[in-house]
């Protein structure tokens, strides 16, 4: 599946901060993903700078951040896909993404499972839920 991930509300946490903590979660489903075959694409609104940042947290920091949590020798795979300007998602329906064989991550999907940010504001993407619905319809 080609699966189309935001960065703020899905990576990281709302926040006044240029770049919110990481989503708790967020990088062992992306790795699990990553393994079981499925393409990326950051979909975000962010360009320059901030888009460089954001690559940088999710293709560098982010094999620290896993490596930390985990003793295996675990990497997650660059992603260097990048929309040109953001898609709006579609919504969460299980039938469509099957069909369609591509997913948007992001929290402003309708019906995305969400769950209240810890240190910033507003939702966020909750990974746990979606491991679960990746798990039950054989994504991964």
């Amino acid at each position: 599946m080609k699966i189309y991930l935001d960065f703020v509300g899905t990576i990281v946490e709302q926040s006044d901060e240029k770049i919110g903590r990481v989503n708790f979660g967020c990088f062992e489903i992306i790795k699990k993903l990553q393994d079981a075959g499925h393409s990326f694409i950051l979909n975000t609104s962010y360009t320059g700078k901030d888009l460089e940042n954001a690559l940088r947290l999710i293709n560098e920091e982010s094999w620290m951040f896993f490596k930390n949590r985990h003793t295996e020798d675990l990497e997650i795979k660059p992603i260097l896909d990048v929309v040109k300007l953001k898609i709006q998602p579609d919504s969460w329906d299980w039938d469509e993404m099957i069909k369609n064989k591509t997913i948007f991550i992001d929290d402003y999907s309708n019906d995305i499972p969400l769950k209240k940010c810890c240190m910033g504001w507003g939702n966020m993407v909750n990974w746990e839920e979606i491991d679960k619905q990746f798990i039950v319809h054989k994504i991964y």
